[in-house]
């Protein structure tokens, strides 16, 4: 999918996924203690996870 004609629209969708995955289910309060926003935790975390899984399947 990843490679495919449809990789922009998959891509999308997948950050949105891990977007609303860390919201949900990671533990995000060391990083608020520190003064970071949730908003710019998400915006570091989540593109750079989603790169690694195209790096990861482009690789492959």
């Amino acid at each position: 999918m990843l490679t495919s004609k449809g990789a922009p629209f998959f891509r999308s969708r997948f950050l949105e996924f891990v977007i609303e995955d860390i919201r949900n289910g990671w533990e995000l309060t060391e990083g608020k203690k520190r003064g970071l926003s949730e908003e710019i935790i998400l915006q570091f975390i989540a593109p750079a996870y989603v790169g690694i899984v195209e790096w990861n399947a482009l690789s492959t």
